[in-house]
């Protein structure tokens, strides 16, 4: 009874990977179909369009909404303001564009009197060394710089924030959300609400 629709950044969470199985809409459209070679990414202003589109198109009900984005990711090039914003350290200008976007989706959800009953989860897959461990990037050490990452949880008709300093994992997402709209997994799943 759920709408389901994933919104997605780069070429790496492709359908063809697996990742848009559950999805009644999965917007990849956009990626090169072949090789890796085409196009590997787009914007999280593009992305948003994508989203609201949709939002735009559903109906009333529950709604799971996916939404990717794929700042800050070397090389990193954010767009103006935020290029000169931060000049000399674009990673930083990327992380504030895509602060910006997020922003930006939940002004949205606010605006359509959506934010208030939804859950809304912010995270990251992994973070960026640059250039501890003579890493400049990601993918191939296993320190904190690129190991812990940022979770923030909206609750449903939440009004204040607070802080937990339990380990989570990502692994705990689907539990938690399970939990949150007090649905049942099909059967056992790895993680804890």
């Amino acid at each position: 009874g759920w709408q389901t629709a994933g919104f997605v950044a780069a070429a790496v969470l492709h359908s063809r990977f697996g990742i848009a199985r559950g999805f009644q809409v999965y917007d990849d459209a956009w990626a090169s179909r072949g090789s890796m070679q085409g196009v590997v990414q787009r914007s999280c202003a593009e992305v948003n369009a994508s989203a609201e589109r949709w939002l735009e198109s559903s109906t009333e009900g529950p709604r799971f909404l996916f939404v990717h984005y794929f700042e800050p990711h070397r090389d990193y090039l954010p767009p103006s303001p935020f290029a000169e914003r931060f000049e000399g350290d674009p990673y930083r200008g990327e992380v504030a564009y895509a602060g910006h976007c997020a922003g930006a989706l939940l002004g949205v959800l606010a605006e359509r009197d959506l934010l208030n009953d939804a859950l809304v989860i912010v995270t990251s897959d992994h973070g960026e060394g640059l250039g501890d461990h003579d890493e400049v990037t990601h993918g191939l050490l296993t320190y904190e710089s690129t190991q812990h990452v940022p979770m923030l949880i909206k609750s449903p008709r939440s009004t204040e924030g607070s802080e937990d300093d339990r380990f989570v994992s990502l692994v705990d997402i689907t539990a938690t959300v399970l939990a949150a709209v007090d649905l049942e997994a099909d059967g056992p799943i790895d993680g804890i609400d």
